[in-house]
């Protein structure tokens, strides 16, 4: 047998491999009557596939409903079908933006993939090199070196030069002409109010892109409301500035100069309107803290950008 008969054996060989593991026992068209004689004298196509298939897979000739671990198998009938071009496109699928694309659905370039290894005491000492005072630490509403230790640990924050930076997205939620501002936070353990009135805020997580982020915002501060699985329409920002950078000292780490870089996102949420929650309304977010909510129309707010970062942000 000359070398292209053996390599058209071979293909054959895979193509009744492909229906013992799980694939419809129906062949292609594109098998000849002689083929498939040849075929079924081997016992393949003349016996039902394996109970199932794999894993209880639905799986047709050159398309599967699955993807995992058995992805090598799916591709022996792309292989087959298609050529070589399809098993490409199947290894290795396009990225597809989740929501539609643009610098929003990105993942900001200095965002740590993940937090930082560093403990108290290497972060008493950084700051000290530095010469924030932490003396007003772990008072009132400010919070304790300890807590820095977590944010940075969970990669929500980055010190760089002296400075705390962070990446916000600030979630415009709208129901016609109002927007939803949260007024004040609660803080259960000490009793402790925080002044807000400003939209809803929220710090990325490692790996996280603005809508991300925006959406894990809102199940987390509004799933009272809207639940855990809250429907979220985004919309364009119309040529808008979408992000923009800040400096500032927040209240919850007095003296640490906080770099702030904001992306602002509008959207409309599932069940969120005013004839259902009110014009004023509570949420518990269930970590210790209170959201207290208020629809107001814009025109009745200062602008975003005008207010003081000053106690604004955590």
């Amino acid at each position: 047998m000359n070398r292209a008969g053996r390599m058209a054996r071979a293909g054959l060989l895979l193509l009744s491999a492909a229906c013992v593991v799980g694939f419809s026992p129906t062949p292609p068209a594109l098998l000849s009557s002689q083929d498939k004689a040849w075929i079924n004298s081997r016992g393949r196509l003349s016996s039902p596939p394996l109970a199932g298939g794999l894993a209880g897979a639905s799986m047709k000739w050159g398309k599967s409903d699955r993807r995992g671990p058995q992805t090598g198998l799916d591709a022996v009938s792309v292989v087959v079908k298609g050529g070589f071009s399809q098993l490409l496109q199947l290894v290795t699928p396009p990225s597809r933006p989740r929501y539609g694309g643009g610098m929003l659905d990105e993942r900001p370039v200095g965002l740590p993939a993940e937090g930082a290894e560093m403990d108290e005491a290497e972060v008493k000492d950084y700051l000290a090199r530095h010469g924030v005072d932490t003396s007003q630490w772990g008072t009132g509403l400010a919070r304790t070196a300890r807590d820095l230790v977590k944010e940075v640990r969970r990669g929500e924050s980055v010190l760089v030069d002296g400075k705390r930076v962070i990446y916000v997205v600030k979630v415009e939620i709208t129901d016609g002409d109002y927007e939803l501002f949260e007024a004040r936070q609660h803080i259960l353990k000490n009793g402790s109010i925080k002044e807000r009135n400003r939209c809803l805020s929220e710090k990325f997580g490692p790996r996280e892109t603005p809508l991300e982020a925006a959406h894990r915002g809102i199940r987390e501060e509004l799933c009272d409301v809207v639940g855990s699985r809250p429907r979220v329409s985004f919309r364009e920002s119309k040529g808008k500035s979408d992000a923009f950078v800040a400096e500032g000292y927040s209240s919850s780490f007095p003296n640490l100069k906080t770099r702030y870089h904001f992306y602002k996102v509008k959207c409309e949420v599932g069940g969120l309107r005013r004839d259902v929650t009110g014009t004023h309304f509570v949420t518990d977010e269930g970590k210790g803290r209170l959201h207290e909510w208020e629809w107001k129309r814009p025109s009745s707010v200062a602008k975003r950008d005008a207010v003081p970062l000053e106690g604004a942000y955590t």
